[in-house]
């Protein structure tokens, strides 16, 4: 029996032995190039679900901060991207609108639940529109840091349908009050 010391071995054995290793890296080279690829794809597939979903949305530092912003919000806002970033979200939020911000993100921040609201937001215009947010309350990977998770959605039609039906009903009961 032969004595596994690389000594002994000849050169037929040590040859054999390094073309074997040889295989198994460029099989083990292979699956990670096309592990790479698959996660590129993911990646691509996932960049693609956030920037250009139907609703805007944005992440918020526990100071209120915004940390990042798809560009569905950024339109939706009416302002560049890289505005937002690291300014207050409260900002954006109509005068007559921030203390139930305030209140709003404050229970977020001491919750565990996504919350709703609806709020007057202000775009880079000037003009105002109402929104519906929902938020969550995430821990960061260092398990300390609290993050906000923002969507941020336009209601304005489901606003103007409100008025539309309420001035119909009004309209409709006049026709019998008469």
């Amino acid at each position: 029996k032969r004595s596994p010391d690389p000594a002994e071995k000849t050169a037929e054995e040590i040859v054999h032995e390094l073309q074997v290793h040889q295989i198994e890296l460029e099989l083990q080279a292979e699956e990670l190039r096309r592990t790479h690829l698959e996660l590129e794809e993911a990646r691509d597939q996932y960049v693609d679900l956030y920037e250009f979903a139907p609703i805007g949305y944005l992440t918020l530092t526990d100071n209120g901060l915004v940390s990042g912003i798809n560009l569905t919000g950024a339109t939706l806002l009416g302002v560049e991207r890289g505005s937002l970033i690291n300014t207050r979200f409260s900002r954006i939020v109509a005068d007559d609108d921030r203390d139930t911000w305030h209140r709003y993100f404050m229970n977020v921040l001491g919750g565990k639940e996504k919350l709703a609201c609806t709020l007057m937001l202000m775009r880079g215009n000037g003009s105002v529109f109402p929104a519906r947010l929902e938020s969550l309350r995430i821990t960061e990977s260092d398990g300390v840091t609290p993050t906000v998770r923002v969507t941020v959605d336009n209601i304005s039609d489901i606003r103007e349908a409100e008025n539309t039906l309420r001035l119909s009903e009004e309209k409709y009961r006049g026709l019998f009050a008469a």
